[in-house]
């Protein structure tokens, strides 16, 4: 039986265990019975999932310019660009930075419930807790089965 040979370099073989590990870890913690670990855990994934995504772009080696992409997809990659990067803002305590990334992401891309329980979780944190409430009727009416969207407004 001939066996294919595949062309992999040590890297990427590494890379790819990496990933892999990255992937069962998180899969860990979303089963955790903390619910700050299981929010830390959806963070990851967003953020996993962002970088995988990236990492699959059509891009200029030189200058990574994307190359064939539509306006709406543009806005959608920043959309998710700025998630990630106000996430991480979150995760850190820089709630207002969060604020605003979140706020330019939603300026991308005004129909992601996620975008606005995003916010409203960071605004809470501020004790904005009006305008948090705002952004969750936003996300019910864009998606009336976010179960996040309904605990945050709750609160």
């Amino acid at each position: 039986m001939n066996i294919p040979d595949f062309d992999l370099d040590n890297q990427e073989v590494e890379d790819f265990e990496t990933k892999i590990d990255e992937v069962y870890e998180v899969l860990e913690e979303l089963q955790s019975k903390d619910e700050a670990v299981v929010r830390e855990a959806e963070i990851k994934v967003d953020a996993f999932l962002a970088k995988t995504k990236a990492e699959k772009d059509p891009v200029v080696a030189e200058n990574k310019n994307v190359i064939n992409r539509s306006p709406e997809e543009t806005a959608v990659k920043k959309a998710d660009d700025l998630k990630v990067l106000g996430n991480d803002a979150f995760r850190s305590g820089d709630y207002p930075k969060a604020i605003e990334l979140y706020t330019s992401s939603i300026m991308q891309r005004d129909d992601n419930h996620v975008l606005f329980t995003n916010r409203a979780q960071a605004r809470m944190k501020i004790q904005k807790y009006h305008d948090a409430s705002m952004d969750c009727k936003q996300a019910i009416k864009l998606k009336p089965t976010s179960i996040k969207a309904h605990v945050w407004l709750s609160r």
